[in-house]
């Protein structure tokens, strides 16, 4: 093994400012993370503002569908 130019001061490298880097980004992720798991303001059925108004529609057909006929035999 070759060893280094005894002229040569060995260098020392600061750990300290990569470890502060590191616990920034880290805690940088954990807030995005919380800040994406909370929505406050999504619906029970999704954006779309008539999803009510379908969900309504779509029982009463399935409704007239099943109880009609029943009707119509008495």
């Amino acid at each position: 093994m070759a060893m280094p130019p005894p002229n040569k001061k060995p260098e020392v490298i600061e750990l300290d400012r990569y470890r502060k880097a590191a616990e920034v980004r880290a805690a940088e992720a954990a807030a995005k993370a919380k800040a994406a798991q909370r929505r406050p303001n999504e619906r029970f059925l999704g954006s779309r503002r008539n999803a009510g108004w379908l969900l309504v529609l779509v029982i009463v057909v399935m409704t007239a569908l099943i109880v009609g006929p029943k009707l119509l035999h008495l």
